[in-house]
């Protein structure tokens, strides 16, 4: 008989925040509505309604090349958590006011489900590839890490991989709106956020995994743009390295939100003792 044996950190102190470890990655959960904001959660829920009002689009609602569209592939770059991209996209955010600090619970994000994106013109330089495309099937796998931002710097906190396929997954496939399904991870144990800080986090995909994440960009035709005025979206990292990687910030926003919660004063009395985090052990019999 084998055993397994498995750590995680579970407790994060003071100033400093320990990576969430896992030797098995994590199953993420998919819905087809927006997930509830707590009364200290932090949450973007505008979005764009057509592709180039994206982050990193140019706000031409067209997929032709002769007039200019930003449709299609313009801001991919900007907008995409993909296998084959070789940057990981993200979003800061600034944490509240509490004195004891806050857990980070969940991240959820939504993929683009725009309401009028417009890629069926019929000129000969607009394609039908100008939709969006997604993979969340079984055996794909998607890492979101938290980390602190300064200097122009991500540097990594937390992190955690998930596996795609659970239960409402979109599947894959393609569209001219995409499916706007919202992903849910959550973290084993919760990471630690200080007070009034700047945090960022970002998702990066492997095994063939691929989403185009919603936004708004910060000069979205139309107007709404930048909602989320604490921070903006961004993409950093080789091949989805996000430690203290440096960042690109991009002039937009991504629609999310975040299970944040206040923890009890309890749950910290051993950050008086230097900021001590304990791993815990568990063995699994096969």
């Amino acid at each position: 008989m084998n055993q397994k044996t498995k750590f995680q950190t579970v407790i994060i102190c003071g100033s400093l925040a320990l990576a969430v470890v896992s030797t098995q990655a994590q199953t993420l959960t998919y819905s087809t509505t927006a997930p509830t904001v707590g009364p200290n959660g932090i949450a973007n829920q505008t979005g764009a309604a057509y592709d180039a009002n994206n982050v990193g689009g140019n706000g031409s609602n067209s997929s032709s090349t002769i007039s200019g569209g930003g449709n299609g592939g313009v801001n991919d770059a900007s907008t995409y958590v993909a296998f084959d991209r070789q940057l990981a996209q993200g979003q800061t955010f600034l944490s509240g006011n509490n004195a004891l600090g806050y857990r980070l619970n969940s991240i959820s994000v939504q993929m683009v489900g725009y309401t009028a994106n417009n890629v069926l013109e019929t000129t000969t330089n607009a394609s039908p590839f100008d939709g969006t495309f997604w993979n969340q099937l079984s055996g794909t796998t998607i890492t979101a890490s938290v980390g602190t931002i300064g200097g122009g710097t991500f540097g990594s906190i937390a992190s955690a991989s998930f596996a795609g396929g659970g239960a409402g997954n979109p599947g894959q496939s393609t569209s001219p709106n995409g499916a706007g399904t919202w992903l849910t991870f959550t973290f084993a144990s919760p990471v630690f956020l200080a007070a009034n800080t700047a945090y960022g986090f970002d998702l990066s995909a492997t095994n063939g995994g691929y989403f185009e994440w919603l936004g708004i960009s910060d000069t979205a035709v139309g107007g709404g743009g930048n909602p989320y005025a604490s921070g903006n979206a961004f993409n950093t990292g080789a091949n989805g390295a996000a430690n203290t990687t440096t960042m690109n910030p991009l002039a937009g926003d991504r629609v999310f939100a975040l299970g944040i919660t206040v923890p009890e004063p309890s749950t910290f009395a051993l950050c008086g003792l230097g900021g001590l985090a304990f791993l815990f052990r568990r063995r699994a019999k096969n």
